[in-house]
Parts: structure tokens; sequence; C-alpha cells
């Protein structure tokens, strides 16, 4: 048993799905490679697609940082955490992650306003809240599944639109699943 779970661990090593070091970059260089911190589960090929999309989320906002002067050293992400949706049925679902990631400047930034700081590191949250990444599977009928990215949305948008007393009516009282729901159907 450890024998195949050091291969597993090899293996996802080497496919770059969990934890690798940023390289030094030219200081006008954006990064490109995202960490994913230990103990985040990678390993399930659904949690491989949100790993995934969530790098590309934080790549974004590298991206963006960098556009307005913030250059970033490392990045990684810290949490995706799967939210209760209620939202799987038989062949197909809907996914809602929770996304966490800590960003690290190449120089000693100034705090400006609009970014949230954990001491010297930049986080995920901003005036919206947290992030949110949903995705959708649909299982074929020949064992494979294809997956589809929906869309990024926040904390805020969750509590307002969609934490409404019509839409927690709608949706048996859980915002995530109006979320899910409603975002999902807008993408249609």
């Amino acid at each position: 048993m450890k024998k195949i779970m050091l291969l597993l661990l090899a293996a996802l090593l080497l496919s770059g799905l969990v934890s690798c070091r940023i390289r030094e970059t030219d200081p006008t260089e954006v990064i490109t490679e995202i960490s994913i911190a230990d103990g985040i589960v990678t390993d399930a090929v659904w949690m491989g697609e949100a790993a995934a999309y969530a790098r590309d989320v934080v790549a974004d906002r590298v991206k963006t940082l960098s556009a307005s002067g913030t250059q970033i050293a490392k990045a990684e992400i810290t949490g995706l955490t799967h939210m209760n949706t209620g939202t799987v049925g038989l062949t197909d679902g809907l996914n809602l992650y929770l996304l966490e990631y800590r960003l690290t400047p190449k120089e000693a930034a100034q705090k400006t306003a609009g970014l949230t700081w954990d001491g010297d590191r930049i986080t995920e949250a901003d005036g919206n809240g947290q992030p949110y990444i949903l995705l959708h599977f649909l299982e074929n009928g020949d064992g494979s599944v294809t997956w589809t990215r929906v869309t990024v949305t926040n904390e805020k948008e969750i509590e307002t639109r969609f934490g409404t007393p019509e839409m927690l009516d709608k949706y048996g009282g859980n915002p995530y699943t109006a979320a899910c729901m409603e975002l999902y159907g807008e993408t249609k």
C-alpha cells in the first residue's frame, strides 16, 4: 500500500497537480506556475479539474496585479473547498468550490485599498469577498466525463443575489444551490 501511495505521489508531482517551487523570474515576467498547498487532495478526477480551473483563476489575478504594477514572486492555492449544493444528478451535476490563495509580491508592496493581506501575502478576498468557481460535469456513457467551466462568482454575489428570500424559497434554503442553478442557467 505504501509503495502504491508513493507511486501515486510521484505521478502527481510529475503531472504538476501538486506543489512545486516557482522559479525565479525576470522582474517584468508574469509567473505562470501556481503551486497547491500540501493537504489539498487533487488525485480524484473532479478535484483535478477543479484544481486546473483554480490555477487559471489565480493566474488571471496575477496578470491583473502585474498589469497594475504589483509583480508576484510566488502564488499558492491554499484552499479548494467543495461546497454542498445538492446539484448532482445521475449523469451530470454542478460543483461549486470556495477558492483560497496567497500571492507573495516580489517587493515589499504598499498595502493598497482593495487588497486583503495575510502578513506579507495578498489573499483571495477583495471587496466582494472570497471567490467561488463553478464547474458542470456530464458523464458521456462511455466511462468518460466532460467538464465545463461555468463561471467564477464571489461571496457578495452569493449573499446578495442568491441569498434573497425568493431564491432561498425556490432552492430549498441553500444560497449555494441557488447560485449553481441560476448561474448555470445563464450560460445555457
